[in-house]
C-alpha cells in the first residue's frame, strides 16, 4: 500500500478537514488507531475502511460518514485511482 498525503488540510471551528485522492488502487493509510474520535467519508470513488479483525466496509458519496471510535484500529485504501475521502476530526493541540 502507498501512503496517501493529504491534498488539501483546513481547519474550521474547531475540527481539522482532511482530503485524501488516491493516484493508484491500494492507495491510503494503513492501520492504525487514534486517540479521539473521528468521521470518514466519500468524497468519489468507492474507497474502503478496513479494520484489525479483517472487516471491510466500503463507503459510497452521499453516504453517511463512517464513525472511528478513540483506539479503534482502522485504515482507508482507494479500490480504484481518484477515489477520494475526507477526514473530520478535533484540531490537533495547539492548532
Amino acid at each position: 500500500m502507498s501512503t496517501l498525503a493529504p491534498k488539501h488540510v483546513i481547519n474550521f471551528c474547531g475540527v481539522q478537514i482532511i482530503v485524501f485522492c488516491a493516484r493508484a488502487t491500494g492507495d491510503g493509510l494503513p492501520l492504525h488507531d487514534h486517540p479521539f474520535d473521528h468521521l470518514s467519508l466519500a468524497l468519489g470513488g468507492t474507497p474502503e475502511a478496513f479494520y484489525a479483525d479483517g472487516t471491510v466496509q466500503i463507503m459510497y458519496p452521499g453516504d453517511a460518514p463512517l464513525k472511528f471510535t478513540t483506539g479503534q484500529q482502522h485504515g482507508v485504501r482507494a479500490t480504484a485511482p481518484g477515489d477520494c475521502f475526507v477526514n473530520i476530526m478535533p484540531l490537533p493541540n495547539g492548532a
